[in-house]
């Protein structure tokens, strides 16, 4: 029988996988795991689990439940304090989720990215970290601003047409 302590690094091991399926099931029992458990979120910091989850929002091709799943990790970790939410930024994950918040991007996927950066930019120095992401960060805010102006438009044409 596997002890507790194996478990979670059996699950880390399980994030390595090739089998989608594998690894959405770890992150799955990763993250309810470590919601509202302080005590689970320092074991699974002190298994280094930020490298892993970080390497998988920063791929390309990862389905799009592994990542809802790897940013609610991203975000809960994120509330554990300062030190470990600026260890998720120096990981690279800043990129990763101000993407995942870009126009058409899946629902539960913008939610969960919009919940991780808040969680992040709720420290000074992560704030402070975040700024040499302006340049990711102002294309999007040009594209809600230019979707904005263009929403009341569509809006008028539907109702003359």
């Amino acid at each position: 029988m596997a002890t507790t302590q194996q478990q979670p690094v059996q699950q880390i091991q399980q994030l390595q996988s090739t089998n989608p399926v594998e690894v959405y099931s770890a992150l799955r029992t990763i993250k309810n795991a470590i919601i509202g458990s302080n005590a689970k979120k320092t074991l699974y910091y002190q298994l280094q689990i930020i490298p892993h989850v970080s390497s998988l929002l920063a791929l390309d091709d990862t389905d799009v439940q592994i990542r809802v799943q790897a940013t609610t990790i991203v975000s809960s970790l994120a509330h554990k304090g300062e030190d470990v939410a600026q260890q998720l930024v120096d990981g690279g994950v800043m990129e990763a989720l101000i993407g995942q918040v870009m126009p058409g991007t899946d629902a539960a996927l913008m939610e969960a990215s919009e919940r991780a950066l808040n969680a992040l930019l709720g420290y000074k120095a992560t704030r402070m970290g975040a700024e040499e992401h302006t340049h990711t960060m102002v294309p999007y805010l040009l594209s809600i601003i230019t979707e904005a102006k263009e929403s009341p438009r569509m809006f008028e044409m539907r109702m003359h047409a």
